[in-house]
């Protein structure tokens, strides 16, 4: 990177199934981040066509107003907005590329590109189509602290145009006996992309979600994912909480609702691993 790149990792949350936590861990990260450094800038894209973390953020598209379907229909530039997570200072806060309801035919529209797992990559190379009113730099490295995506929840060229912009990947998963068939398959994925497509892609890690450890079950699989994938499972666990679904139904930031509240902490564990990690240069 050169001098005038602020940009420090982009981070992909990969899953097979929903209902592992990937959307929570998307912008319970970003909310984490922020509370770290009241000056960084996360972007969000949201590429699940169930566009659950654009509504949680706020998001209301307009008539006329462009998505991320329309950059990777067209290849062009990404739609960056505000969200309702923005930092006192004015000088941080988290933005959006929104999803469309039409994202999922998009497919068909990445299959007549020659090389349909990368448009998102061309998107990326384009100056952002900035509508925050804050003057953002063109180039999202100048523009951005960190990116997130939350992909969809199945192994499609949607999610392989998302780890192909990706520094990293995190695979949330839930200790329960159906998560664990997924895990096998998103960790599969992961490894053959990254073996033929981006080879200098890492693994953040497996992260542990919405666990309650109190019962048999939970400390069992959770035990036997351990042991089969050994420092790939990240040391941050999420824990389960009520809070989350309270601070999502009242449209608020949990680090606003319920700083200290398990969940919450986890998070911030969790933010400050990645921050950590980019001081000493590692991703």
């Amino acid at each position: 990177m050169n001098k005038m790149e602020r940009l420090k990792e982009v981070i992909s949350t990969v899953a097979m199934k929903g209902g592992t936590g990937k959307t929570t861990t998307v912008i319970s990260l970003a909310g984490a981040l922020l509370h770290c450094n009241k000056n960084l800038r996360i972007l969000i894209i949201d590429l699940d066509s169930q566009g659950n973390i654009s509504t949680l953020l706020g998001w209301k598209q307009q008539p006329g107003s462009r998505t991320l379907y329309e950059a990777l229909r067209d290849k062009s530039s990404l739609p960056v907005y505000e969200t309702n997570i923005k930092s006192e200072n004015g000088k941080g806060g988290v933005f959006l590329v929104p999803y469309n309801p039409l994202l999922s035919s998009v497919q068909i529209e990445l299959s007549r590109s020659m090389q349909p797992k990368v448009v998102l990559r061309k998107c990326f190379g384009k100056a952002l189509d900035d509508n925050t009113g804050v003057s953002l730099p063109d180039d999202i490295t100048e523009a951005f602290d960190y990116v997130l995506l939350d992909c969809p929840p199945a192994l499609n060229d949607i999610t392989f145009n998302a780890m192909s912009v990706s520094d990293s990947v995190i695979i949330p998963v839930q200790a329960e006996r159906l998560a664990m068939d997924g895990l096998v398959v998103a960790m599969k994925a992961f490894e053959e992309f990254k073996e033929e497509l981006k080879p200098d892609m890492q693994l953040k890690g497996i992260l542990f979600t919405m666990l309650n450890e109190r019962t048999s079950a939970t400390k069992s699989l959770s035990k036997i994912v351990s042991e089969n994938y050994k420092e790939k499972v990240l040391d941050v666990r999420i824990h389960r909480c009520t809070k989350v679904v309270e601070a999502q139904a009242m449209g608020q930031n949990l680090y606003e609702y319920a700083p200290t509240c398990t969940t919450a902490i986890d998070y911030l564990n969790l933010a400050k691993k990645i921050i950590n990690d980019n001081k000493k240069g590692k991703k």
